[in-house]
């Protein structure tokens, strides 16, 4: 685990490095779609730590980036607009002191338009915040109330719109003045959509100006837009973000010049490795409660498989889960069941792993007893649910996809014990409850994160 250790802090570096290379090759890294090093971009980056060596980090990250990227560019073609629903007028938007930017979808409305945000925990009806949404759904609310803006990412009905693409190329090639290391950076969707939301608020900031944006921070392209727009204009506007997750490597967060004022946090363990690996400063990393995760019965997570958002290799999971299994005694754990993330309950390719999940579990039934009282939660490549399980009194196996970008480390999160099974098994226990997450309490809302 020592060489994780020593690849994280290398891989730290290389994006501090990288940014910082962008601006002096005057590329606007809050419009690039590669300069955040997003995790689940990355959770395929090597599924044997040992196999990676310093020399070849760099040449990896371009690699992955640029199939990342050509996917991600040609993806455009999937819609056939990219438009504001709402009142931006003057006389509307004056009357908010504070702006909420988050994703939506339809599910999140009510038949009245009013809004719930599940980050949060709150909703719209609250009168004095401006909601600002990337609505993720292709189906728009009938109704929106005045303090909802949207902006609105319309799929085509019918095959691929060719014409969208070829619009936003010749756009950023003219923008760019052909120069193409320039151009590369945002031929992609997000940064169809940083330069949607970039250009919206350059608009809306010459006649408003709330006291403070919010947001759940994951670095993503439009939040590097905004907070650039803000310190660019260099409006007297607090930025405020709050990571949600319990991600076990945000290498995506650390600190750069389009950061924001503040990030609130829900441990104990992520306020240390924000400031001490992520390197942001200490007094802009504040502890709070989460507000949106409750604590749950232990049973909710025992003897319970859980998939994550997004996983690449089916083969590979399926293969140490198998491996983990093997090394079990006869009838010594309860049966498991399979979960498949809430968000991902109609994903092919997670049908498709939870039925050979199903089928290992048949093909092992030697294993398991009802009797048994050996529980274990296991959780499947990058994960928050680990954390949770863990928090709520679970014994947990994690199988990861890459060591690197997966796994919890006791370096991170020192609360932890962390016991080797297998290149891609691990266990987890926790030393001392409360120091990886803080639940939702009685105490906690929204007016915790700002003033």
């Amino acid at each position: 685990m020592k060489i994780i250790h020593k690849l994280r802090k290398e891989i730290i570096s290389k994006r501090i490095s990288y940014l910082h290379d962008l601006k002096k090759k005057d590329i606007d890294a809050s419009l690039s779609s590669l300069s955040s090093f997003r995790t689940l971009l990355f959770n395929n980056f090597s599924s044997n730590a040992d196999n990676i060596k310093n020399k070849n980090i760099k040449k990896k990250i371009n690699k992955i980036n640029f199939i990342y990227q050509t996917k991600n560019f040609l993806y455009i073609s999937r819609f056939s607009d990219v438009n504001i629903i709402g009142d931006v007028t003057e006389k509307n938007l004056k009357k908010y002191n504070r702006i909420i930017v988050v994703w939506s979808k339809a599910k999140d409305f009510s038949k009245d338009g009013e809004y719930y945000n599940n980050y949060f925990n709150i909703s719209s009806a609250r009168k004095d915040n401006l909601w600002f949404l990337i609505h993720a759904d292709s189906k728009i609310p009938k109704k929106i109330k005045k303090n909802i803006i949207i902006l609105n990412q319309q799929k085509t009905k019918f095959g691929f719109n060719i014409f969208l693409i070829l619009k936003y190329f010749f756009k950023i090639l003219i923008k760019r003045k052909f120069i193409l290391r320039k151009v590369y950076h945002e031929l992609s969707f997000d940064s169809l959509i940083a330069n949607n939301v970039k250009k919206f608020f350059n608009e809306i900031f010459s006649y408003y100006k709330p006291s403070e944006i919010i947001f759940p921070f994951e670095s993503q392209p439009f939040q590097n837009a905004l907070i650039h727009v803000v310190k660019n204009k260099k409006k007297d506007i607090r930025l405020i973000g709050y990571d949600h997750s319990s991600n076990p490597f945000p290498i995506y967060n650390t600190y750069n010049f389009d950061s924001p004022d503040i990030l609130y946090v829900h441990s104990q363990a992520s306020k240390i490795f924000y400031s001490k690996y992520l390197k942001w400063p200490k007094k802009k990393v504040i502890k709070i409660a989460s507000l949106r995760i409750n604590r749950k019965k232990s049973k909710e997570f025992k003897n319970k498989i859980f998939l994550p958002y997004d996983f690449y290799n089916i083969d590979e999971i399926t293969s140490n889960f198998k491996l983990f299994l093997n090394c079990q005694k006869e009838k010594k754990i309860k049966p498991l069941k399979v979960k498949i993330h809430p968000s991902r309950l109609n994903s092919k390719k997670h049908l498709i792993l939870q039925s050979r999940i199903k089928k290992i579990i048949k093909n092992h039934r030697d294993k398991f007893s009802k009797n048994s009282t050996l529980s274990f939660s296991i959780h499947v490549g990058n994960t928050s649910t680990a954390i949770e399980a863990l928090e709520s009194g679970s014994s947990v196996i994690h199988i990861v996809s890459d060591p690197i970008f997966d796994l919890f480390s006791s370096q991170f999160w020192p609360a932890l014990k962390v016991d080797k099974l297998s290149n891609n098994v691990f266990k987890y226990t926790i030393k001392k409850l409360g120091k990886c997450l803080i639940f939702k309490n009685k105490s906690t809302n929204f007016q915790k994160i700002h003033k």
